[in-house]
């Protein structure tokens, strides 16, 4: 994942609100830092794969890829 997309995931898990689906919080950050729609479709495909590969939750993909676990 290239830097500017970790930085979009990044924001998105450090500002989603609680109980809230990170879906949701990318959806805000991606808004937020004026990009488009494709840019959010990216992050969340090579998300989905992760952890479809791993067998973890979207989340846990998320906090792998920022390396904030192993």
């Amino acid at each position: 994942m290239d830097p500017g997309r970790k930085d979009i995931l990044r924001e998105a898990l450090d500002t989603r609100r609680r109980k809230e689906a990170l879906e949701q919080a990318l959806g805000r950050s991606v808004r937020k830092r004026e990009a488009n729609f494709s840019t959010y479709i990216g992050i969340m495909s090579e998300l989905r794969e992760i952890a479809r590969s791993e067998k973890s939750s979207v989340e846990d993909a998320a906090r792998k890829v920022l390396g904030e676990k192993d």
